[in-house]
């Protein structure tokens, strides 16, 4: 589709837009100056997420992806059902404490309303309001009475979706500060929500943070406990040994082989202590690679190539560890990791993958620990099965009784390391965690409502407006059939273009015709020349063709064959021609009703087809060089209503008379007429509409307008836009 067509189409449908246009905007300046003016109150929080806090628990330093895990929990623990349910809350408990005693003095025109506010306005409705502040709990719409008071917060405009939409929560670049803005059309409003919200977020995240830690300090006393248990079973069991051994020593023999039983038992007990310290060490360093891995793959997008080659790289780190061909391997990795850096391309990415590169080699090296350890455990339970059965060369009391120390030793130290956790569980509980939250700005009712925006409403409606409209016209264009333009009319058919006729708004009718036909001064303009100069040309395409007897038809109706065949007879008058109009089109006989005839083609049944009979049929018109023989019109073809030997047959017999002789048929694809004519005439010619649309269908009768070959003088493309005769 040609570019300027579509800013044609444009051009001509500039006043709709337009006016489509001016009424959007005028639309939003309503709209804008019904709503009312809204307030914007904003506080500012400090979260403390980026500061390390100083408990029994320990720990390293806060790292980026912490901090922003925890600024993103609290934006969303802000934006809970929960915590602005307690606001919407707090603000109807506030409403009925200033206006409690004003509304049993209102009147209401709305009985409902009225019965509703009267409910609320009371001190049962307050009591609920506090007692579920005080529980954090929610109101449950299941119960009626409940059911009550959350359509007046709703009323009111303190319900979740109201705030919910209405606050907005940022984060400060490149720190842990968020600012929390509302907007409402109350200015004391919007300040107590900005405010609030923070005071209900700390009495929730405490509450939650102490649920959780009653739940570990509860976890970690039920296997102290059970540890205590253990070792005063192995208490008991020790003493009721000694008991039983009294005063007897055991042989020499065996005195040694206690001895390095006791001895491999205690290097057992510290090597099972540094497994089980390598074996933790290794999974706090897998957890740290797991959440930095993951937000270098989020800040990037990672693909899957990255991931596959993080996975092709610890398998190489894990047989480093076992032992491999260490040159092979340490140059595989280094392939890999440069792959890595390639894929990643971003500076700050790159110190995170050297970061995990660090991390997976500490990973290797616990892993070597453990390793190492696992084997070293191995030998000494070996060593010990060794010496102990050495010991049954003398008495196995001793042995017996120095196992049993061993294990009351190992059971012990176990019980210490579970109550240091367990007072540092308790210690964590004793911790508030809102200790470094803080509210570093607090908001203010704003004393001047938010900027207007009506005028940008406007331009925002107006522009919306413009460029759907456009839109559509232009898809219109777009998927519209029509033949258009005579570009288009081409790449459709191969029939040849005999003229291109522009629109002419003919409101007279003949007599515009003659006077633009005739150049008359009074009707010159662009529109009515280039239709003289089109008429022009297709009288001389018809005198070349050197055919006299013409049909012209077209594939559907009202595509102006009347108007062209008018003006084609007043053109060749113009050069002296004189020409017979028969109006063979009988399901719309318009030729007959302009020139107002008075004999009819059908009449011709009665006569013999060479009487001189047969010119009565010809009427006169106000026009010397224009006749016409007219038709009653009917529904019937020409082979229904005349006489196998009919007056059309016999149209050379009137060519000594006239010049040329010009049918008008009907439409090809509704009538079977124009087929039935085409026999009686030496030349066809089609007229197409610029705003025709072709089917499917219509491709079938084109197909059969070019195969008459030498008959089919061309087309006329009738009714284009000016703009469009070029194109």
């Amino acid at each position: 589709m040609d570019i300027a067509y579509l800013l044609r189409v444009l051009w001509r449908r500039k006043f709709i837009i337009l006016a489509i246009t001016a009424l959007a905007a005028v639309l939003a300046f309503a709209f804008s100056y019904m709503q009312p003016r809204f307030y914007t109150s904003t506080a500012q929080y400090s979260t403390g997420a980026g500061t390390q806090k100083v408990s029994l628990s320990g720990g390293g330093g806060v790292g980026w992806a912490e901090t922003e895990i925890s600024v993103n929990n609290v934006i969303a623990t802000f934006k809970s059902p929960t915590v602005l349910g307690m606001v919407s809350y707090r603000l109807l408990l506030d409403d009925i404490e200033k206006y409690r005693d004003q509304i049993s003095k209102q009147t209401f025109s709305d009985a409902s309303k009225k019965e509703l506010m009267q409910f609320v306005y009371t001190d049962s409705t307050a009591r609920v309001l506090r007692d579920k502040i005080a529980k954090q709990e929610i109101l449950d719409p299941t119960k009626p009475y409940e059911k009550k008071i959350i359509d007046a917060i709703e009323m009111y405009g303190f319900g979740y979706n109201t705030l919910s939409n209405n606050i907005k929560i940022n984060r400060i670049p490149s720190t842990d500060y968020i600012d929390v803005a509302y907007r409402s059309s109350d200015p004391n409003t919007s300040a107590a929500v900005v405010n609030t919200v923070g005071i209900e977020y700390l009495r929730f995240n405490e509450s939650l943070s102490n649920q959780r830690g009653k739940q570990t300090a509860d976890t970690i006393g039920s296997v102290m406990e059970a540890q205590q248990r253990k070792v005063d079973s192995l208490t008991n069991l020790l003493i009721e040994e000694k008991k039983r051994q009294g005063a007897i020593k055991p042989e020499d023999v065996s005195a040694s082989a206690f001895q390095t039983v006791n001895q491999l038992e205690t290097r057992l007990t510290e090597e099972k202590a540094r497994y089980n310290t390598a074996s933790a060490t290794y999974e706090s360093l897998k957890k740290q690679l797991d959440i930095l891995s993951g937000n270098v793959s989020s800040s990037i997008g990672a693909t899957d190539e990255v991931i596959k080659l993080q996975s092709q790289k610890r398998e190489l780190l894990s047989k480093l560890n076992q032992g491999g061909n260490d040159a092979d391997i340490r140059a595989q990795i280094d392939q890999i990791n440069k792959k890595i850096a390639a894929l990643s391309g971003n500076p700050t990415n790159t110190r995170k993958k050297e970061k995990i590169d660090d991390l997976n080699l500490q990973l290797a090296e616990q892993q070597g620990i453990i390793n190492a350890s696992s084997k070293t455990i191995s030998e000494l339970e070996s060593n010990i099965r060794s010496a102990s059965g050495k010991t049954n060369l003398g008495a196995g009391s001793e042995i017996k009784l120095s196992t049993l120390w061993s294990s009351l030793d190992m059971e012990n130290r176990q019980l210490v390391q579970i109550k240091d956790k367990y007072f540092q569980a308790q210690g964590m509980l004793k911790e508030s965690p809102n200790t470094n939250f803080r509210q570093t700005l607090v908001g203010q009712p704003s004393s001047s409502p938010d900027p207007d925006k009506t005028f940008v409403n406007m331009g925002v409606a107006g522009t919306s407006a413009f460029m759907i409209t456009s839109f559509l016209f232009l898809l219109g264009a777009l998927l519209s059939n029509a033949v258009k333009t005579p570009s288009y009319f081409r790449k459709l058919t191969d029939i040849r273009l005999l003229a291109v006729v522009n629109k002419l708004n003919n409101r007279k009718g003949l007599p515009e015709i003659s006077q633009i036909l005739s150049a008359d001064p009074a009707m010159r303009n662009s529109g009515s020349d280039h239709f003289r100069e089109s008429m022009r040309k297709l009288r001389f395409a018809i005198e070349s063709s050197g055919k006299r007897k013409i049909l012209f038809t077209s594939l559907k109706s009202d595509t102006g064959k009347t108007t062209l065949i008018q003006s084609l007879a007043q053109t060749m008058k113009l050069s002296r021609k004189k020409v017979l109009l028969i109006d063979t089109n009988f399901s719309h006989n318009s030729l007959s009703q302009i020139y107002g005839v008075q004999a009819y083609l059908e009449d011709s049944a009665k006569m013999h087809p060479q009487s001189d009979q047969i010119r009565k049929l010809i009427s006169k018109t106000d026009d010397p060089f224009i006749d016409i023989i007219g038709s009653r019109g009917g529904s019937y073809t020409p082979s229904e209503i005349l006489p196998h030997h009919n007056l059309l047959g016999h149209l050379d017999e009137l060519l000594s008379e006239y010049d040329y002789i010009i049918l008008e048929g009907p439409a090809l694809n509704n009538h079977a007429d124009s087929q039935e004519l085409i026999r009686y005439v030496d030349g066809v010619i089609a007229v197409f509409s610029a705003d025709e649309q072709i089917t499917p269908s219509d491709n079938m009768i084109m197909q059969y307008l070019e195969d008459l070959e030498e008959k089919l003088i061309g087309a006329v493309l009738n009714d284009v836009n000016l703009e469009d005769v070029d194109a």
